[in-house]
């Protein structure tokens, strides 16, 4: 198992003398009913001084399905259901014994319940405070991000002809997965952005044609304030005006229409 992709990290240390601590912690993992070597790996890193024989070990813990499955279950965890005939996000609570129902769990969801196994089953805070462990985290995966990154490359510019066109549905694979992988609330917060970026081509142009007349002024009248004092500055400002608002009247309908894609209702995730 590559350490990149592993769901969770716990960094503890041992010495030539005492793997007290490295031992107390593998054991809770192996209790958990997690088997060394295939769900979790030590990784054991230099001393940082050469006058100590203290080395930090990195735990990478990768949670087999079947407790992922389990433990979903316990927490009634709402899931994406599979067979699925629309593009909209459809959730019900996960049940192990009807999982073939659901979709696999998203980055988002393995976290979830990732966090809630651990933090039910370890208490991370007494070994922190006791010294056991140094620390404890989850980690990124860096295939998915990768994914991620080449599918936003692929479609980013279909993608803002799209928020300007109202054609961008079928262009909303990178922004999926974003969603999947960091949640709706940043996956929004990029929609929103890409939206942006697409809607100040308007002024953008405008703006230009503004420029080039004030450059020609300039060098009509070799004068700054004249070149700079026009008659299409007002003209300029209604149409900026008029644009914002526009703007923003597109943004909420795009906006409602990826939330009931998405099936998100909680507000804190719109912009």
């Amino acid at each position: 198992m590559e350490i990149e992709e592993a769901d969770y990290l716990i960094v503890t240390t041992q010495s030539s003398t005492s793997t007290g601590k490295k031992e107390l912690v593998t054991s809770q993992l192996k209790e958990l009913g997690l088997q060394e070597g295939t769900d979790f790996v030590e990784y054991v890193l230099p001393p940082e001084d050469d006058d100590t024989d203290i080395c930090k070990v990195l735990l990478s813990i990768s949670i087999p399905e079947h407790l992922m499955d389990e433990f979903a279950d316990k927490m009634g965890l709402e899931a994406n259901l599979a067979h699925n005939l629309t593009a909209i996000t459809l959730k019900g609570t996960f049940k192990t014994v009807f999982k073939d129902a659901f979709t696999a769990f998203d980055s988002d969801e393995r976290l979830e319940i990732i966090d809630e196994f651990l933090d039910d089953q370890i208490d991370f805070q007494e070994l922190m405070v006791s010294g056991v462990i140094e620390d404890h985290f989850p980690l990124h995966k860096r295939n998915t991000i990768a994914a991620i990154r080449a599918s936003m490359a692929k479609y980013k510019g279909r993608l803002l002809r799209g928020f300007l066109t109202g054609h961008y549905h079928k262009y909303f694979q990178p922004l999926n997965m974003m969603k999947n992988y960091y949640g709706e609330k940043y996956a929004f917060e990029y929609a929103y952005l890409l939206h942006y970026q697409a809607w100040l081509t308007y002024p953008a142009i405008i703006g230009s044609i503004l420029f080039i007349n004030c450059v020609v002024r300039f060098i009509l009248y070799r004068d700054m304030m004249t070149a700079l004092d026009s008659e299409w500055n007002a003209l300029f400002g209604l149409f900026v005006a008029l644009w914002a608002t526009a703007f923003h009247e597109s943004w909420k309908r795009k906006q409602r229409y990826i939330q009931y894609m998405w099936n998100c209702k909680d507000s804190s995730h719109t912009q």
